[in-house]
């Protein structure tokens, strides 16, 4: 049985071409249908830039059996469209959806037939489960985390997270293309990123935990070095970008890892795009981080306001956050910082807290990002429960507008929140100090281009264009 992976053309009509990295879900679901003997493809569509005439020839080249296809929020319209477009050109072909994304909406996915089956949850194991089904030709009846619609009823027996994460084959990078077609912010060419644990225990309302949930499960020291060590030997590796939900939950462990990663002596670069937790940066580690060859963190900080940043389940203390950006700049490290502009409890002067603690914690780059109620999320019901929604999004089948605002509540308007988002970009970015030093951050060609499509998004978000 022939099984393609897609990835979706993210970037097709898009004034700034959105940074990704090799989607590491599709290369772990890719490696266990290889080790499993099925005859596995990948289509990288954005990395390919293929265009959808270009899609339908490479999927008819490869005749599959089953295509499963990747979503999450910023894919969701390009998955659609790719799901109606292989239905009308390969009929027969059996679609799967999975990702965050459609593991929140599977019932609005299977009732408007935008595919057969939806993986929800960790997928490895699940669709291993459901393509040796089809091989059979039977249904998954009784198999975790495999939503399907039987007799106009939907079908789905609980996911359940993988508990032993050192079983999992390494990526199948081999059927990618190479890390140079990819378009991500970084230092060097070869780059890959790597998960060393899975879940999250914090319940921030505006993140769904419907994929790996909130008890964290580690890989083994050792299995994370192996894979570094599988990436250096068959791939070259010069750059790391780590995406755990929170590499540094357990900071023994990270401190260890990080020992074992200066002891291999690669010389690689790392950065953590994801957002590492303030408070577990202390000097000591950041200074490993620093030794091992870290030169970019991120920190999610998401307000400005301690009250407000208890109410959406952060549990932070902006001092660590202070005490955090001042080592993670002392030790020469480019910091990045999330902020989120209109919370549930947000108010004119919490919004104007947040840019206050910007510009006091004054980040190399910071990223600022309207609050969007995403089904899977608590944000989502809280919105439904207290507030209103400003476009439908239960049943959304033509993506999302992450440009504005998308819902009310409490005494939160969405004209005070694009009001104050647009102050945050201009009071932040219209200082000449703050521009002339991201400049001297520039180390590549990757990085001229990430100002370059930077300040282009600067310019949009105080001109209120859509991106």
């Amino acid at each position: 049985m022939k099984v393609t992976l897609l990835f979706p053309n993210i970037n097709i009509g898009r004034i700034i071409k959105i940074p990704f990295h090799p989607p590491l879900g599709l290369a772990m679901l890719a490696a266990v249908v290889e080790k499993l003997g099925y005859d596995v493809s990948v289509i990288d569509a954005t990395a390919l830039n293929l265009n959808d005439k270009e899609l339908i020839r490479k999927l008819k080249e490869i005749n599959p059996d089953v295509i499963g296809i990747t979503t999450n929020i910023l894919l969701v319209r390009r998955s659609l469209e790719a799901s109606r477009l292989i239905q009308r050109q390969i009929p027969n072909v059996k679609l799967v959806f999975g990702g965050p994304w459609a593991s929140a909406v599977y019932e609005m996915l299977l009732r408007k037939r935008y595919c057969d089956f939806v993986i929800v949850g960790e997928g490895e194991y699940s669709f291993a489960e459901l393509l040796s089904a089809l091989e059979k030709g039977e249904l998954p009846k009784t198999k975790p985390g495999i939503a399907y619609l039987d007799s106009n009823t939907i079908q789905l027996e609980p996911p359940q997270p993988i508990e032993n994460l050192d079983s999992l084959p390494f990526p199948a990078w081999h059927l990618f293309p190479s890390p140079k077609k990819y378009l991500h912010y970084r230092r060097k060419l070869i780059f890959y990123p790597i998960m060393t644990s899975r879940g999250c225990p914090y319940q921030c309302n505006h993140c769904t935990k419907i994929v790996h949930g909130t008890r964290v499960r580690f890989r083994s020291i050792e299995n994370v070095i192996d894979e570094i060590r599988y990436l250096k030997e068959r791939f070259s590796i010069e750059e790391l970008t780590i995406i755990d939900d929170n590499f540094t939950v357990n900071k023994k462990r990270a401190e260890k890892i990080i020992d074992e990663i200066i002891k291999l002596n690669y010389n690689l670069l790392i950065q953590f795009s994801n957002g590492l937790r303030a408070d577990t940066l202390t000097l000591k580690l950041v200074k490993k981080l620093k030794r091992a060859g870290t030169y970019k963190i991120a920190i999610g900080v998401e307000s400005g306001n301690q009250d407000v940043v208890n109410k959406i389940g952060k549990k932070l203390d902006l001092n660590a956050v202070r005490r955090a950006a001042q080592i993670i700049k002392r030790e020469k490290i480019i910091l990045v910082a999330f902020f989120i502009i209109g919370h549930p409890f947000d108010t004119v002067k919490t919004m104007k807290d947040t840019i206050n603690f910007a510009l006091e914690i004054d980040p190399d780059t910071p990223l600022f990002f309207k609050a969007i109620a995403f089904p899977g999320t608590e944000l989502y019901n809280q919105v439904q429960r207290d507030g209103k929604f400003l476009i439908a999004l239960k049943d959304i089948d033509h993506g999302y507008n992450l440009s504005s605002a998308n819902y009310e509540i409490y005494n939160l308007r969405a004209a005070d929140v694009e009001k104050m988002f647009k102050m945050a970009y201009r009071r932040f970015y219209l200082r000449p100090r703050k521009m002339t030093s991201l400049l001297t951050k520039i180390r590549s060609i990757s990085e001229l281009k990430a100002a370059i499509d930077y300040s282009i998004l600067i310019i949009l978000n105080l001109l209120n264009l859509k991106q």
